[in-house]
């Protein structure tokens, strides 16, 4: 909601931190694991990954001075600064990490590319790259549109992905996927790939334009039904 600061430590949000953390530890195992968390937030998700239950080592990287040091005081290793910053450091050399996350980070990216140029950069030959989004297009109706497209800075979040489009973006980037949730019903997109060799042809596949530009003139009509909902989350 505007005008309300921003926290990851409510229940929903925790909720999608264990999930991710639940489906790591499934399908590649979080114990003695490197896990690199870019734009930790409050380090919410590096508190839960570091418990008995999953005990992974966990680092992570955040741009704000305050959630540093609160990092520091929860004795969670953090860099201050973005990851590019963090590879500009000479830092690296001294670190690889076994998993690097993107945790709604992604989409809020001012480069994309840039981003995941640098969590290969970050992660060890053979590391696994994690990307967890919202769960939105060409999938069943989450909600009313106005509360997806909000009246915030398009620049907050300007990218936006579905399945497919999250893979091939790895893909392009050097990631072959190896896991993807189920993500039809269920809020979360979650994507896990393996950093492949430089140079690695790795198939993908889009969407078709027509059939998303279709997919939200239908979600703007199924809006419509919904009049009374709240424009605030």
């Amino acid at each position: 909601m505007l005008g309300v600061h921003y926290t990851a430590r409510i229940p929903a949000l925790r909720a999608r931190h264990v999930f991710i953390a639940e489906t790591i530890d499934a399908t590649l195992g979080l114990r003695g694991k490197r896990v690199c968390d870019i734009g930790t937030g409050e380090g919410q998700f590096l508190e839960i990954v570091r418990q008995p239950e999953y005990g992974a080592l966990a680092f992570g990287t955040e741009a704000s001075p305050a959630h540093c040091a609160a990092l520091a005081r929860a004795g969670i290793p953090c860099f201050c600064g973005t990851a590019e910053d963090f590879l500009e450091s000479g830092q690296l050399e001294g670190y690889r990490a076994d998993v690097v996350t993107l945790i709604w980070t992604l989409e809020s990216s001012t480069s994309c590319r840039t981003l995941l140029a640098a969590a290969r950069r970050i992660l060890e030959t053979g590391g696994h790259l994690v990307v967890a989004t919202g769960s939105r297009i060409l999938v069943p109706f989450k909600k009313p549109l106005h509360l997806y497209l909000e009246a915030r800075p398009l620049d907050i979040q300007p990218l936006r992905f579905s399945a497919n489009t999250l893979r091939a973006m790895l893909a392009v980037n050097g990631f072959e996927s190896v896991a993807t949730n189920r993500f039809v019903d269920h809020d979360v997109l979650c994507v896990i790939a393996r950093k492949r060799e430089p140079g690695a042809s790795i198939p993908w596949e889009g969407d078709d334009p027509a059939a998303v530009a279709d997919f939200f003139a239908r979600w703007h009509r199924e809006t419509t039904f919904y009049p009374s909902v709240s424009r605030e989350r």
